[in-house]
């Protein structure tokens, strides 16, 4: 497996610019969660990775060789979305559609997807069309998870599923990791849900990469200062704030970086991956 290069990429729509000079680089063995706020361009961003969207300027390489308009190396990536195998006739049943899967994609293990529907209670016989959101869902956590290619990217996968349904694709999705012969990119806004998941995080605000980096060295940053308004006040300036909040007359500071030294009338804590996650992507910084 060779490492997938985003490099420079941009893209507006119409005066609006979406993407803004995002660069990054994906490995071999590791699961990704991709992040940002509603509207942040996660799935505009998916998309040109997947030759979907054309952007304004940037390329992706894979193993130093860009992938747009090269079916060879696009067919070691898939997308999954609203539109993961394009022109979908939806009065097809969906055994036609594992049939298609396996003509674009030489590796597609058909055995795989059969064990995923039977675990999930997918039928091959029901038509596309008929299916319930959580259920397309299903579909297309099935041909996903079947693909055995190096970069699988989901887009908010588990739209419309129940609770034993989630914890059934972690499980089946970790299964495939474990082989070692896929990477996962996860967007999600269910930040918890994933954290016990993914290794390494992407966050993208404004258009713009904010962090790039592991969950442990993200979370071994992330820090909170607690304390009356007064001693707040005196302290923050001096401090790496990425956000605040207020219960009571307590006052407390998210902190993104080294250890927060601090009176002893201060309490220094620790935070989760999504409370790190919402201070660095809020309007406001006290």
């Amino acid at each position: 497996m060779s490492n997938l290069e985003v490099k420079q990429i941009q893209k507006k729509f119409g005066k609006k610019e979406v993407l803004k000079d995002v660069s990054f680089t994906l490995e071999p063995g590791h699961i990704y969660g991709l992040l940002g706020r509603n509207g942040a361009g996660k799935s505009t961003l998916l998309s040109i990775i997947n030759n979907r969207v054309i952007a304004k300027s940037g390329d992706v390489l894979l193993g130093g060789e860009s992938v747009f308009e090269n079916d060879q190396l696009l067919r070691q990536l898939f997308l999954v979305n609203d539109s993961c195998l394009s022109a979908k006739d939806e009065n097809q049943k969906i055994k036609y559609y594992l049939e298609t899967a396996e003509t674009f994609y030489p590796d597609f293990d058909r055995e795989q997807a059969e064990h995923l529907m039977s675990a999930f209670g997918l039928k091959g016989k029901q038509k596309l069309r008929k299916l319930s959101t959580g259920y397309r869902s299903i579909f297309n956590i099935v041909l996903a998870l079947s693909m055995n290619i190096p970069y699988i990217f989901l887009d908010e996968p588990i739209l419309g599923l129940d609770a034993n349904h989630r914890d059934l694709f972690y499980k089946e999705m970790l299964d495939v990791f474990s082989k070692g012969n896929t990477s996962f990119i996860i967007s999600t806004h269910l930040i918890e849900e994933v954290s016990h998941i993914i290794d390494s995080v992407i966050v993208l605000n404004n258009g713009t990469i904010e962090i790039e980096d592991s969950v442990e060295d993200i979370i071994n940053k992330a820090w909170t200062v607690t304390g009356s308004e007064e001693e707040i006040i005196a302290v923050k300036n001096d401090l790496n704030v990425v956000g605040w909040e207020r219960l009571g007359n307590q006052v407390t500071l998210y902190i993104y970086g080294e250890q927060p030294v601090v009176s002893d009338s201060l309490t220094v804590g620790k935070t989760t991956l999504q409370k790190i996650f919402i201070q660095l992507t809020a309007t406001e910084v006290a």
